[in-house]
């Protein structure tokens, strides 16, 4: 299994279960709306169709070439891409309360592996993508929805209450033989036919999964403050043991970051012109589907801090991927009116560590960051540093 840490967390990033199954039960929910003929159930099925449906505009080739992907990797990608264009004709709910992310990404992986192999695992982990909702009624159990297309082609959406409303979203592609094995340890409280899946969709549509933009005027000092917030959520005494040694000397160093206060903090915002030149020279400007282009631009840009570990080597890489598979869910809050452009916050600390994070608004009007430590900034950084027209120094 070590063998497989670094491929494994690597491509979970790109986007890196055992136990008691559930009994059945009722979804609790607190409905905060009234005259709405919807109930939680039709709004997770509907919201898990649409997750489905960017999962399968995810297959684009030439989306996934951009992101470095190997041909055998996205020919075997196309397999989901049906849920693009097509409802799935089943649909079931699971509640998992004990299961968290890591927990499905360690089990889905494992089984991948074992059953179709390193290159099908590298497949469903590229596909995977995240994001935070605000959902119009509450849930208090993490709940898994999964979404059979065909004979090829499963969806996993799994639901993970944060704060009030606020909701973690972990979209997996899953290949139907590895879903099978992976079911078989729960019992679904709700099953659905594709006439079914279709009416909840049809009652859920009026739903709103979009936060409220606040007030907040950004500074230097509040993006410091959702920074460290982000990073904050970072666990690192549940980073497993098994960790090959050559990652341990990395781990053991940065996870001192977790625990510091930073010496000085530097705060940038990128710029309509960064976002243009990245649409220019990535070739996002070929994509006919402006939500897919858009989307591209995106996580170019959340995926900055982890470019910045990359120059410095695969260890730093595999080693924040860790990290970020032992980060617990969390409300950094919604989109500020006054600055809805992505921010690079670069935390220096005494030591001579560097934490970058980059502090993105998603399509839901909530706030998302990624991050990655690293022992120095690449010197090329300042190539792209102070002056560059692609990033604006917030005071």
């Amino acid at each position: 299994m070590k063998r497989l840490i670094g491929a494994t967390l690597f491509f979970v990033f790109l986007s890196s279960i055992l136990g008691c199954s559930p009994a059945p039960t009722d979804i609790a929910a607190t409905n905060t709306q009234s005259s709405v003929n919807y109930s939680l159930e039709d709004v997770l099925i509907a919201h898990a169709v649409d997750m489905g449906e960017l999962t399968g505009l995810r297959t684009n080739s030439d989306f996934l070439s951009i992101l470095g992907s190997h041909d055998s990797i996205i020919a075997l990608a196309q397999n989901f891409s049906i849920a693009a264009t097509k409802l799935p004709i089943q649909a079931q709910l699971f509640i998992v309360e004990d299961m968290e992310r890591n927990d499905m990404n360690s089990q889905i992986n494992e089984l991948t592996y074992q059953s179709l192999g390193e290159t099908a695992m590298g497949c469903s982990n590229l596909l995977l993508h995240t994001t935070q909702i605000c959902l119009p009624v509450t849930l208090s159990e993490n709940t898994l929805v999964c979404l059979k297309y065909n004979e090829e082609c499963s969806i996993f959406v799994l639901y993970v209450p944060v704060e009030d409303r606020v909701t973690s979203v972990y979209t997996y592609a899953v290949f139907n033989d590895v879903a099978n094995n992976f079911l078989n340890n729960f019992q679904s409280t709700i099953s659905l036919n594709a006439n079914e899946i279709e009416d909840s969709c049809a009652s859920a549509e009026g739903a709103e999964y979009s936060h409220d933009k606040e007030s907040t005027i950004p500074s230097s000092q509040y993006y410091e403050r959702l920074a460290l917030k982000a990073i904050s959520a970072v666990s690192p005494s549940n980073i497993q043991d098994d960790i090959p040694d050559h990652l341990r000397v990395y781990v053991d160093h940065l996870s001192l970051v977790f625990t510091q206060n930073p010496s000085c903090t530097s705060v940038y915002r990128v710029t309509d012109y960064a976002k243009r030149l990245i649409e220019k020279e990535c070739h996002f400007d070929k994509f006919a589907d402006s939500s897919l282009r858009q989307m591209a631009i995106t996580e170019f840009i959340a995926l900055t801090p982890m470019r910045m570990a990359q120059i410095l080597g695969q260890e730093l890489v595999t080693t924040n991927s860790i990290f970020q598979a032992a980060t617990q869910s969390i409300n950094l809050g919604g989109i500020s009116t006054n600055q809805t452009d992505p921010v690079l916050v670069v935390l220096n600390y005494p030591n001579g560590d560097v934490c970058m994070v980059c502090i993105y608004g998603n399509d839901y009007g909530l706030l998302q960051a990624t991050f990655a430590c690293l022992p120095e900034l690449p010197q090329n950084w300042n190539d792209i540093n102070p002056n560059a027209p692609e990033l604006e120094r917030i005071d």
